[in-house]
């Protein structure tokens, strides 16, 4: 169950694409997904994230033990009162992170884990 809230006459910008394309390709290839699957969960990443920059976004993913997770997060600096460093030495477009709201905390998943 994936719960976004962003207008669907929002415009799909060219960055917006490219980095559906990059989360894509790096699902297929990091992966192994197959390339319907990976645009699949690529998308749905992708509006995770967008739900996430201004406010809360509710999805769920398969923990690494195999568990299903339900999740609020957000990735809005107002909502977490965390400040950015700026430092993308661990970046991969296959990770989600996102602050979890019921937690607390800091978290991250894989896009080829969302339901």
């Amino acid at each position: 169950m994936t719960t976004t809230t962003t207008t669907p006459t929002a415009k799909i910008t060219t960055s917006d694409r490219s980095q559906i394309a990059r989360i894509a390709n790096a699902l297929h290839y990091q992966k192994g997904l197959s390339l319907s699957a990976a645009w699949s969960k690529a998308w749905k990443a992708y509006r995770i994230k967008k739900a996430m920059r201004t406010g809360t976004a509710s999805f769920t993913y398969t923990k690494a033990d195999g568990t299903a997770r339900q999740a609020t997060g957000t990735t809005s600096a107002e909502l977490t009162g965390y400040t950015s460093k700026g430092s993308t030495a661990n970046y991969s477009p296959v990770n989600i992170r996102y602050y979890d709201l019921d937690k607390g905390a800091f978290r991250q998943f894989a896009a080829d884990r969302i339901q």
